[in-house]
């Protein structure tokens, strides 16, 4: 063969690709949209297409996904809602509007922003009532504008990035009476990036500004979130880890009465889980911190340095786990209670390992108190033992192992026994002073407690 023909072989080849590669991808996309149609539809939400601008190489369309009743949504986020808490939500959800805007190229590559999502309206009773108020109409039009957009990225029909678009509202209420403005910021509220799912919102501010024009006073409720970073990597409901991280949170609520001012501000809250299976059994872990927090009121405060709270439960069976999550989903209250009761019977461990706070300030009533470091471990075991239905107590008793172990400063039990003096009595058995420190050690075993070696009771 002829490098000629060789060449035109190779052009001809490539023009075929060129040209059926986009029939055949079109077929895909056709066949991937029809049937998000039918799962959609079994859970009462239309998709109806409002426009089509399809070229060779491009499918551009628009759709309107209408939510026509939300009750199968709310069961499954609340399987036993009440029937009046669902009755609110069908009125205020039901035929909730959301265009949908399609941008796919006809090729099995990458998407970029392929998928637009933004709310497009509420229904006529929600409608109705936004009209008739002033911070409604204004809603509204953010609504209009499509303030509120989720945008992704497309990869072989899943998503492979999404966003929330960066929100920046103003709204404004004024009478004869008052004037409010609350302001709404976020950046990068809302990414997801293949199984990583991330909140992050930084320097979310609701501020509620009141100017009474009555006499020009001005008073404000501020809610402050500053650097808020939320992400879970999950493989199912019974696989996966979170990370919760906030930089601080502060709300102020000013009155015209400066005794009845309240502000409250946390610090460096973090928090994280991590929840897995492995043979067959459940294990949950999670840790909790904040640096510190603090609460004025009426001239009144408390303050909390370093609180920790690190707990986990493992060996939960994971079988007994399933079923009941299964039998939660259709309302199910007698499998629930057979699958509880089978879960506990088969035994699990709890473990705090601490829970700590290195100081606590209190200023009450002109007086003054001040806690030192308090930290508490505890660790328990719940044996396979077998519990049913008529079972006593004592048979949960009778299977249990547990040690507590609790340490704090001498100068905590001092103030103790200044406000009841009969408290150092009562620990006299239990509590051992060394280094400054009181330190008590429990351990329940054999259905007894004991303390130093000796049965308490």
């Amino acid at each position: 063969m002829t490098l000629t023909k060789i060449i035109t072989s190779i052009a001809v080849a490539g023009g075929i690709g060129a040209v059926t590669t986009p029939l055949i991808y079109q077929n895909q996309i056709d066949k991937f949209i029809n049937q998000q149609k039918k799962q959609l539809k079994a859970q009462n939400i239309e998709l109806t297409e409002k426009s089509k601008n399809d070229t060779f190489t491009t499918t551009k369309r628009e759709y309107i996904l209408t939510i026509s009743d939300v009750t199968p949504i709310v069961k499954i986020l609340y399987p036993n809602i009440t029937s009046w808490d669902l009755k609110d939500l069908k009125k205020a959800f039901d035929n909730t509007k959301f265009l949908v805007k399609i941008n796919i190229l006809k090729y099995p590559v990458y998407h970029k922003n392929a998928v637009e999502v933004s709310l497009y309206g509420f229904n006529k009773t929600i409608t109705k009532e936004l009209q008739n108020d002033k911070v409604g109409k204004q809603i509204l039009n953010y609504i209009k504008k499509q303030a509120f957009e989720l945008s992704a990225d497309i990869d072989n029909f899943n998503i492979a990035k999404a966003k929330l678009k960066d929100l920046n509202i103003n709204l404004t209420e004024k009478n004869s009476y008052k004037t409010t403005n609350l302001k709404i910021n976020t950046k990068n509220i809302f990414v997801k990036n293949g199984d990583k799912l991330k909140f992050n919102i930084n320097d979310i501010k609701l501020n509620y500004t009141k100017i009474y024009n009555d006499n020009n006073h001005k008073y404000n409720d501020i809610y402050e979130l500053k650097n808020l970073t939320y992400k879970i990597k999950k493989q199912n409901d019974l696989n996966y880890k979170t990370n919760l991280s906030i930089k601080n949170i502060y709300a102020e609520n000013e009155t015209p009465y400066k005794s009845d001012n309240l502000k409250i501000s946390i610090n460096n809250i973090k928090s994280s889980s991590n929840v897995h299976t492995i043979l067959k059994t459940l294990n949950i872990s999670s840790k909790f911190s904040v640096a510190n927090f603090q609460i004025n009121a009426n001239n009144e405060s408390i303050k909390v340095n370093k609180l920790v709270f690190n707990n986990s439960i493992s060996k939960l069976d994971e079988t007994s786990i399933q079923n009941i999550l299964k039998a939660a989903k259709n309302n199910d209250n007698l499998a629930i209670q057979n699958h509880t009761i089978k879960l506990i019977d088969n035994g699990a461990q709890i473990k705090i390992n601490p829970l700590s706070v290195q100081n606590v300030d209190i200023n009450m009533n002109n007086q003054k108190l001040s806690i030192a470091p308090i930290s508490l471990n505890f660790d328990a075991t719940l044996n396979k033992n077998n519990f049913n239905i008529d079972s006593k107590p004592q048979v949960l008793l009778n299977n249990i192992n547990a040690k507590l172990h609790l340490e704090t400063t001498k100068k905590n039990i001092d103030l103790l026994s200044k406000i009841n003096p009969n408290i150092l009595v009562m620990l006299a058995t239990v509590m051992q002073i060394k280094n400054n420190k009181a330190i008590i050690d429990l351990e329940y075993k054999n259905s007894h407690i004991y303390s130093k070696g000796m049965e308490l009771f």
